[in-house]
């Protein structure tokens, strides 16, 4: 530190590992811990569902099956007609298929705001339009978003 000017001169870093070597359990916190974990476990890994087989989102700039389940169950919270959410905000590549509470939170971990909104059929037309611009959908950087069933965006590249 220099404290002429209160600021840090120089710094050195390291990471150390969390483990009994460090510092030993505390009995006291992990009987605590322990009276939880009965109760976490009873919500979270019982199991929700089935699928037929395992759902897969590779990456993000393709529309996938796991992607469609988590928009339609979105969809289906407040009886949208379409239904759209961002392929970024699928937080796992697989699902099922065996589904615990646990699973679908890791794969779509938002507890957030349905913004619900009405459009004509020619302003969703016009949104449609802006996501399939070939500008938005260059590899490592596209928008792509998972629609709800029902919907299917037909598109042409030379019709731009």
């Amino acid at each position: 530190m220099d404290d002429d000017t209160n600021s840090i001169v120089e710094w050195k870093w390291q990471l150390l590992p969390v483990d009994n070597n460090l510092a030993q359990p505390d009995a006291e916190i992990e009987k605590l811990i322990a009276t939880f974990q009965e109760e976490v476990d009873r919500k979270y890994n019982r199991l929700i569902g089935r699928l037929a087989h395992k759902l897969t989102h590779p990456n993000r700039e393709e529309e996938t099956e796991l992607g469609n389940l988590i928009v339609d169950i979105v969809a289906q919270l407040d009886t949208l007609d379409v239904g759209l959410i961002g392929s970024g905000s699928i937080r796992r590549t697989k699902l099922g298929p065996l589904v615990t509470l646990s699973d679908l939170k890791e794969v779509f971990p938002y507890d957030d705001v349905l913004y619900k909104l009405k459009v004509t059929g020619v302003q969703l037309t016009q949104i449609f339009a802006h996501i399939m611009r070939l500008e938005n959908r260059i590899p490592g950087e596209s928008c792509c978003f998972q629609v709800s069933k029902g919907i299917q965006a037909v598109y042409n590249n030379s019709q731009n």
